[in-house]
């Protein structure tokens, strides 16, 4: 697992986060329009707290986008297995029209809704890939009219699994971009020791990843941002 704790201790440059800072500002990414509390775990990052905003320390979130770029660079660096998961519709399409580069990279997306069991019960998620190429060379023999059929079981499959179909084991690495049932899926990769990283709301969060980063889940640009720097990353590791 990442031991983050110790990194975000250290103290780190400004110059090393002084582009990160400046484009997190233009969007605005430590400014949290909400009336509420915000979780305990994120009260050193308030700086002010307003009856309809929060701003947090946008230094503090520039150097946690930091690191968890940086276990990123080092996981492509070393070809590991890299899994991103967003079940929310517009980072969904973003995140896929986007990686087109990167499943030839160990990388691989989940956008369909989370399956229990997708990490602790693997072999039988494998297992369907596996008939998911299958259905599809038992549908070259059909008639037509079979094949009709055949159609729906197999967009059902791709709907589900076109972003893993390629993963051959576990991934070394998961990406959590937007997720519903978050605990159930970080206590799979915990029981796994599978390092995570995600986005998180400053609000009533109680998610573990190993390395959260706080974000405006209203703001799109700021998610889309995120993305692209990941992606990035990932390709500065293999033209390394």
């Amino acid at each position: 697992m990442i031991n983050s704790k110790n990194f975000l201790k250290k103290n780190l440059s400004l110059k090393a986060i002084k582009i990160k800072v400046k484009k997190l500002l233009f969007l605005s990414a430590n400014l949290f329009f909400k009336n509420g509390e915000i979780s305990k775990k994120n009260n050193d990052l308030l700086i002010k707290k307003e009856k309809f905003f929060h701003i947090l320390n946008i230094i503090k979130i520039a150097k946690i986008l930091f690191l968890a770029q940086k276990i990123i660079f080092i996981m492509a660096k070393n070809k590991k297995k890299i899994l991103f998961v967003s079940t929310n519709n517009s980072t969904s399409k973003f995140l896929v029209n986007n990686f087109e580069d990167f499943i030839s990279k160990n990388c691989f997306y989940l956008t369909s809704r989370w399956m229990g069991g997708f990490i602790t019960n693997w072999k039988n998620f494998r297992n369907k890939f596996l008939t998911l190429k299958t259905l599809k060379e038992t549908k070259k023999k059909l008639s037509k009219k079979e094949q009709a059929a055949y159609n729906l079981k197999i967009e059902k499959f791709e709907k589900l699994f076109k972003g893993i179909k390629n993963l051959d084991g576990l991934p070394d690495l998961i990406i959590f971009l937007s997720i519903s049932n978050k605990n159930i899926a970080i206590s799979e990769c915990r029981k796994f020791a599978i390092p995570t990283i995600g986005l998180s709301n400053i609000f009533n969060n109680s998610e573990k990843f190993d390395i959260t980063i706080p974000t405006n889940i209203q703001s799109f640009s700021t998610i889309k941002y995120i993305i692209k720097e990941f992606l990035n990353t990932i390709l500065k590791a293999y033209n390394k």
